[in-house]
């Protein structure tokens, strides 16, 4: 059993949660095709209740923790709470589009100990991947924030979600995987029927569903 398997079996034992996923915003700059948020900032937590959280997270044994959205870097207060994170020793995952990352922010992001960046990155063709982030350049500007975080030295993961918007496109996708020199994870997506999920489901989306031929 390896040492991970262990401390997940003896957390369980201990009923601890020792892996949190948290959402701190739906807000985002993209407006992905196959995404299943509202986008807006209805019931989001301040700073101060997201910290008071963070402190029941850390009572309760919880050591991974991976901060998402929306798009986190959203929140003019994130690196803040990446850092108070780090202060509670949570082993902090942050997934991002990336698209707001500059020099700065990987620079924070290595100096607060984050473990890895998640990244969304659906195709390797601008007119692809833009098409379904519905942002113009973002696949450029993404691209460049994953090379100002790989060199800092941080550990970079290349989130590819399998449509039928980019069956072709898998290929390309682990060629700039393999240049940019981070892992890849691909999926095909699920479309859950949580907030805007079931408009997803409808015939004008049918040309973004899954395909049964992808590349496993």
């Amino acid at each position: 059993m390896s040492l991970m398997a262990e401390i997940a079996t003896k957390a369980l034992d201990l009923n601890i949660p020792i892996d949190v996923h948290i959402d701190v915003t739906y807000r985002c700059n993209e407006r992905c095709v196959h995404c299943y948020l509202d986008h807006d900032d209805h019931g989001e937590l301040n700073t101060i209740e997201i910290k008071d959280i963070l402190d029941q997270l850390a009572d309760a044994g919880v050591f991974f923790l991976t901060f998402s959205g929306g798009e986190v870097f959203m929140r003019r207060d994130f690196l803040e709470l990446v850092a108070y994170a780090r202060q509670l020793q949570f082993n902090v995952k942050v997934k991002t589009n990336a698209v707001m990352i500059r020099e700065y922010e990987a620079q924070r992001l290595k100096a607060l100990g984050v473990e890895q960046i998640q990244i969304s990155v659906y195709s390797h063709r601008p007119e692809i991947h833009d098409a379904i982030t519905k942002l113009p350049g973002s696949l450029k500007r993404t691209i460049k924030a994953i090379r100002f975080l790989k060199l800092q030295g941080l550990k970079v993961t290349m989130a590819n979600v399998l449509m039928t918007a980019n069956m072709f496109d898998h290929a390309g996708v682990q060629a700039l995987a393999k240049e940019l020199d981070v892992i890849l994870r691909s999926r095909p997506d699920n479309y859950p029927e949580d907030g805007r999920g079931h408009v997803n489901s409808e015939p004008a989306y049918s040309g973004q569903r899954t395909s049964p031929g992808f590349p496993q």
